[in-house]
């Protein structure tokens, strides 16, 4: 087997043969990653949240596992609206101030846990 140099902004991908395969070894491929990818992808050392060109779904998934205050994207909220940004893990409360400065997101809070996003109308 032939080592595989990785460098920096590569990753290795190992493809796995099907179990009942008596193939070979699978070779490693190396790709390059993206400057935004990787910055997403090591984000979380830094407990921060790294997003581009992400649909608002994922983006309030990902504050919602790390807050107590949870984002509802009520039935007419941009659910794919693509976020771009670098955010603290636990300051939803700037990324609601974000979105309710904006011109398209509406933000209504229910009780102390719980933030509806709806569309500006």
């Amino acid at each position: 087997v032939t080592p595989t140099l990785v460098t920096a902004n590569e990753r290795t991908l190992i493809a796995l043969p099907a179990l009942t395969s008596a193939a070979a070894p699978p070779t490693p491929t190396v790709e390059k990653i993206a400057a935004p990818a990787l910055r997403e992808a090591l984000s979380w050392q830094e407990r921060k949240l790294v997003f581009s060109e992400t649909p608002l779904r994922e983006v309030v998934a990902q504050f919602n596992r790390r807050n107590r205050l949870q984002l509802v994207l009520g039935d007419d909220a941009p659910a794919g609206r693509p976020v771009g940004g670098t955010f603290a893990a636990d300051n939803v409360e700037g990324f609601i101030r974000l979105l309710d400065g904006g011109d398209s997101i509406a933000v209504e809070r229910r009780g102390e846990t719980t933030v509806v996003l709806r569309a500006k109308r």
